[in-house]
């Protein structure tokens, strides 16, 4: 299965990724379904199982969130502990879920401006509400609080471990 993501205004294909499944996924995912004694239909039913959980970790990669932190909460030391976002359980994070806090900044290439991410810290979600998360600082104490210091945005994106960053310039 192959996942577009087009601008609908201007008609461009912006991102894409190629998913596959097979009949060991959703065995992974110990999600069969129990007590069938059908082989096909324990086959295929594993195939969607895993395609559906490629496809939910796929749209993260290809439509990432694009969030912010909002205030450091908890400080120690001059160390950043725990931090507040502006993403919680409207946004679709859950809790335990990784988050790299970033900012963006301008170089020049060959003579042209190009902006570049800059990992700042990696977070974990602790509790998550409605509209807010706080998340603990798992990397980076010290850079949140100086970038912070220096009146940088900070942004967050969402981290998957079982796939891949790509294209999020770290």
């Amino acid at each position: 299965m192959t996942l577009n993501i087009y601008n609908v205004a201007t008609g461009v294909l912006e991102n894409s990724i190629t998913l596959t499944a097979d009949t060991a996924d959703g065995l992974r995912e110990k999600r069969g379904i129990r007590g069938s004694t059908n082989p096909y239909k324990n086959a295929v039913s594993n195939a969607q199982k895993g395609l559906w959980t490629k496809t939910v970790r796929a749209l993260k990669t290809l439509l990432p969130l694009y969030l912010e932190v909002i205030e450091v909460v908890k400080e120690e030391n001059g160390r950043a502990q725990k931090i507040l976002i502006n993403g919680g359980d409207f946004h679709g994070l859950q809790p335990k879920e990784s988050v790299y806090v970033f900012y963006q900044k301008e170089y020049i290439v060959r003579g042209k401006p190009t902006m570049r991410f800059v990992e700042v810290a990696k977070i974990s979600l602790e509790k998550v509400d409605e509209k807010t998360s706080i998340g603990k600082v798992r990397k980076g104490q010290n850079a949140i609080t100086k970038a912070l210091e220096e009146g940088k945005k900070l942004n967050c994106i969402l981290i998957d471990p079982k796939q891949y960053k790509k294209g999020y310039g770290f």
